[in-house]
């Protein structure tokens, strides 16, 4: 059985044992791709002992293909559905790293569908009303992921606000584990709340919550002849990834100003507060 570091893996093959015999003799290097774990089912000894791989339950199933999300649980989707389900999940963890640094305000005004040359196929306006998406979308993946953003989160804070950074230690530590630290728009954040002497206020900014999706099909489609192969329905399923070649942005503004009733009482409780 091949070894590999749990920690570079980014996909999982499940084959029926058949197959997993077959492709041993006829397709070799199916098994030996140092980011790709192939799985026998049924699962036999030690696997069967491996928690990580049976939490996965129903979605051990022969001939089928299952990308990391390294965004929300660290497990397992099914590739299909990857370019959705991971970059929702990648918004999801900016949108704690936000409230780690203590904004009070994360709002999503736009959501744009790119090529991969920069060129806009397409946009919503998501200003002031969750899961409402116009029809300037090009993609039936962007029109859902549209639908599901929640475009506006506001924090409150239990004591009088905090003008300081929040906790950018943590944020950056949480952002590793999500897998998003390396997303310069993450990492500009972070290191801007870490900054005391001139504190940031608010921030407008384009996230590209697809990136990390993105990055993991490309690297699925390059060892695509050799899974293609294997069995017949990864040829679907390879076809759906070709079509999901598109980024999608967000424009986002994060406030760490005072929400207005908090700055009221601020200024009412300081003379010489700012208007």
């Amino acid at each position: 059985m091949t070894q590999h570091n749990t920690g570079d893996l980014q996909r999982l093959v499940v084959l029926s044992r058949d197959d997993y015999n077959r492709a041993r003799f006829e397709f070799p290097k199916a098994l030996t791709d140092p980011f790709t774990r192939v799985v026998a089912v049924p699962l036999r000894a030690p696997e069967t002992e491996e928690p990580a791989l049976l939490a996965l339950g129903g979605a051990l199933q022969p001939n089928s293909l299952l990308l990391r999300n390294k965004s929300g649980d660290d497990g397992y989707v099914e590739a299909a559905a990857a370019y959705e389900l991971m970059s929702i999940a990648k918004f999801n963890a900016f949108a704690s790293v936000c409230q780690m640094l203590s904004a009070s305000l994360l709002r999503v005004d736009e959501l744009r569908e790119l090529a991969s040359d920069g060129t806009v196929k397409g946009s919503a306006d998501l200003k002031g009303a969750t899961g409402k998406a116009g029809g300037m979308l090009n993609s039936d993946f962007s029109r859902r992921l549209a639908q599901r953003i929640k475009a506006e989160w506001a924090w409150e804070h239990d004591e009088p606000y905090n003008v300081g950074g929040g906790d950018p230690e943590a944020a950056a530590e949480f952002a590793a584990a999500q897998g998003i630290s390396g997303d310069p728009v993450v990492a500009a954040l972070i290191r801007q709340r870490r900054n005391q002497d001139n504190k940031l206020a608010y921030h407008s900014l384009e996230l590209n919550i697809s990136s990390e999706a993105r990055r993991a099909i490309q690297g699925t489609l390059g060892v695509e002849s050799i899974f293609r192969r294997l069995a017949p329905t990864f040829s679907a399923t390879f076809d759906i990834l070709r079509k999901q070649s598109n980024d999608v942005v967000l424009r986002v503004l994060v406030d760490f100003r005072p929400p207005a009733a908090e700055l009221s009482r601020m200024r009412e409780g300081h003379a010489g507060f700012p208007n």
